[in-house]
């Protein structure tokens, strides 16, 4: 998804796993490297590696560990 919420956690506490799956909706080979979020965001578990066939899908988890107050941003870099 463009983007993600999550519930307001406490600090230093993380949150629930959140769930994203990459779908590959082209005609060849998609080949994964890596999955990085950011920020005050960490991978939990990764099942996008290698390569997706076309129409092929896979599925990894963020969680959210706030290091302060307020809201926090991040992206997640697929290469």
């Amino acid at each position: 998804p463009p983007e993600g919420i999550f519930d307001a956690q406490p600090v230093g506490t993380p949150s629930y796993s959140a769930f994203t799956y990459l779908y590959n909706n082209s005609k060849g080979n998609l080949t994964i490297s890596s999955v990085v979020p950011s920020g005050d965001f960490a991978l939990a578990f990764n099942y996008c590696t290698g390569t997706l066939v076309p129409t092929g899908s896979c599925y990894y988890g963020v969680t959210f560990t706030p290091t302060a107050g307020g809201i926090r941003t991040g992206k997640i870099t697929i290469t």
